[in-house]
């Protein structure tokens, strides 16, 4: 789809600084792009047991991204602004930075994304109050794309959480195909991790008791 400037009214109608406006939604842009790089490496990268259950989540939140880039190319072009262009200009441009997966496994890999997902909501917040009641097309698109980064938020940190108490992802324990004795021992710790994560919501659910 080829981008076109909007028409002098459509411009004419946004009640703030316009120029203020695309600078910020420029900084957005190239947050978006660091952010789909971020998770598309953070993927091919990626190493540990539930690397089955992270990567397909990463390379969906790396599409996300890549849209929201073009989401708000589109916005930026409309209100006669120019694109940040070059690659080597997105990180001084950009709010939230880049993370360059030094630390390859699940928790390094979604510790970093968490991390860039809290920034880009600050700032998605921060800029849905800027144009409210002042600028409602770019309002309805920076509110949608801050659910989406909401979403990925939760998304991550579940993963999280399995990863801390030696989940696969798919409610399974981690590693399950391994010999009798060393499944029973990883239960065991993993019935302890629970137990200390959660307190005594297991005992009085009627959950775990770990005997061993």
């Amino acid at each position: 789809m080829k981008l076109h400037k909007a028409g002098d009214v459509g411009i004419e109608i946004v009640g703030l600084d316009v120029q203020a406006l695309i600078g910020r939604l420029r900084t957005a842009y190239s947050d978006e792009w660091m952010a789909h790089y971020q998770y598309w490496v953070g993927a091919q990268l990626l190493v540990g047991g539930m690397r089955k259950s992270v990567e397909p989540e990463l390379l969906q939140h790396a599409e996300d991204e890549k849209n929201h880039a073009g989401m708000i190319a589109n916005r930026i072009i409309q209100l006669g602004g120019c694109l940040v262009l070059h690659p080597s200009d997105w990180e001084s441009n950009g709010a939230c930075g880049f993370a360059p997966a030094v630390d390859p496994s699940v928790r390094g890999i979604l510790k970093d994304n968490i991390h860039g997902e809290q920034c880009a909501i600050r700032y998605y917040q921060e800029l849905l109050n800027f144009v409210r009641g002042k600028d409602d097309v770019t309002f309805e698109m920076i509110r949608e794309i801050l659910a989406d980064e909401v979403e990925h938020e939760e998304d991550l940190q579940m993963l999280m959480d399995d990863e801390d108490t030696g989940l696969d992802g798919r409610g399974r324990v981690a590693g399950a195909g391994m010999a009798p004795a060393e499944f029973q021992s990883k239960v065991r710790s993993l019935i302890r991790k629970i137990a200390f994560k959660y307190g005594g919501d297991c005992q009085r659910a009627g959950g775990f008791r770990n005997n061993g």
